[in-house]
């Protein structure tokens, strides 16, 4: 979806005249004209109805009731002195009035932006996808992400209610437009749609989201780009599956969507045969839509707490070849290269990740092509952690790294290298590269940590 266009009221009073064939100068007017007659029904604690528009009044007390008859818009009251002003007929302003509220709402609904000088800033934002209650049934569903009219006052028009605030509801057909803008996507890239894949689009529907369907990587890509897609289901089997995943979880402006993978019947078992990007979940064919559903609902919940958190997180994993080795190194540098670190940083952390991926290939795996390395990358917004895990014995870390880490851990494998002693001399780097790194209990799991420029301890 292109970016939101900003209008100011010098644009719309433009637009305006050009579609009644009036001077910029009678449109500015009549939009002022129209403004602070609005203003001044609202500051006699008046509601204003915008035909076709919106409901406008002070935000009062709950319950408290504007005072007085509603201002419809147009209205008698506003015409008169605009009438005066100009000479024309009620029949002419009217049609103004209409025209410029239309503009508005077309705006809107274009998902435009709108900054009216001395009245109101309008513009579509949109509410995330989360999980409610069905007061009804009571059972948790997926409340899919739409768009709402966020307004703020403009302060020149606050000072004529007193420094009041106002409600703004739109029109029952403004608001539906607003809501067609696009509502929340569910991706499904499958190879060819069959009766299966129009169950899924079925059932997903039914609970609030639009599916849909893509059946090439380029036709799956340009869906995930116009920035609608909350979830992904990729079928394995799509060609370009492997390259898909990347993609979408290599771009930080895409990775922190779900994704959720459709094994083929009788792979189940998360384990990489080939290089890979692993989906956040996986369901293996034959499966019930109820249990998609119930994955799509936890995954939601899932993304949407650590979206908090989380800039990027990407998880893969390989057989120990030095071909994936090497892919495992490239990918790593493009994302250390997209995380905001300098230069500096980045070569640094790229030859700490080499270290600790060589580790793990040449003292867990020992090479053996049967066992997997398996790499997760998070970027936050204060540093980037990259946990590297092999499937060997581990070793006894702490002849290499102290408990209280830092300077002690390199004068251990300084004064082991002067022994004539093996070992240390790679954690040294790694420590050399990174603020700071930590194995787990048994030696297999090393994390690595670096500070982004400005934040933390270098």
């Amino acid at each position: 979806m292109s970016a939101q266009r900003s209008w100011n009221l010098a644009a719309v009073a433009e637009l305006l005249g050009e579609q009644l064939g009036w001077e910029v100068e009678k449109t500015s007017a009549l939009i002022d004209g129209v403004t602070r007659a609005i203003g001044k029904a609202l500051s006699e604690q008046r509601e204003v109805l915008i035909e076709d528009f919106a409901k406008i009044r002070l935000a009062g007390p709950a319950g408290q009731s504007p005072k007085g008859e509603p201002l419809t818009v147009p209205s008698a009251e506003m015409v008169k002195p605009l009438m005066q002003q100009f000479g024309m007929s009620e029949e002419q302003i009217d049609a103004g009035v209409h025209a410029y509220f239309k503009i508005l709402k077309e705006r809107l609904c274009a998902n435009d932006k709108l900054k009216i000088d001395r009245f109101l800033a309008l513009k579509v934002t949109e509410e995330k996808a989360r999980i409610v209650d069905d007061p009804i049934s009571g059972q948790r569903l997926i409340a899919p992400s739409r768009k709402v009219i966020s307004f703020m006052a403009h302060p020149k028009f606050k000072q004529l209610l007193g420094g009041q605030d106002i409600s703004f509801v739109p029109s029952l057909s403004l608001k539906e437009g607003v809501e067609a803008i696009k509502s929340s996507n569910v991706l499904l890239a499958i190879p060819q749609k069959d009766f299966f894949t129009d169950t899924i689009e079925f059932h997903f529907n039914r609970a609030g989201w639009n599916v849909v369907v893509a059946t090439s990587y380029e036709d799956a890509m340009e869906k995930i780009e116009s920035g609608q897609t909350f979830l992904a289901i990729l079928d394995a089997s799509l060609p370009s599956f492997t390259r898909l995943c990347e993609e979408i979880k290599a771009q930080r402006h895409t990775s922190l969507i779900p994704i959720i993978v459709m094994l083929p019947q009788g792979e189940e078992e998360k384990r990489a045969k080939e290089f890979r990007i692993l989906g956040n979940e996986e369901i293996a064919q034959p499966f019930e839509i109820k249990q998609l559903l119930s994955i799509a609902e936890a995954e939601l919940q899932r993304a949407s707490e650590e979206q908090i958190i989380f800039q990027q997180e990407v998880h893969f994993q390989f057989p120990t070849t030095d071909e994936n080795i090497d892919r495992a190194n490239e990918l790593a540098a493009r994302l250390f290269s997209g995380s905001g670190l300098d230069e500096e940083g980045h070569v640094a952390l790229c030859a700490a990740f080499r270290e600790g991926v060589g580790n793990a290939a040449q003292h867990g795996n020992r090479h053996r092509r049967d066992k997997n390395i398996d790499v997760m990358y998070l970027l936050d917004h204060e540093k980037i952690t990259v946990v590297i895990s092999d499937e060997g014995k581990g070793f006894d870390w702490r002849l290499y790294v102290d408990d209280t880490h830092g300077k002690n851990a390199v004068e251990k494998a300084r004064k082991r290298h002067l022994e004539g002693k093996l070992g240390g001399l790679g954690i040294m780097l790694i420590l050399k590269c990174t603020d700071w790194l930590e194995y787990n209990e048994k030696g297999n799991v090393l994390t690595e940590y670096k500070y982004l420029p400005g934040k933390g301890e270098q």
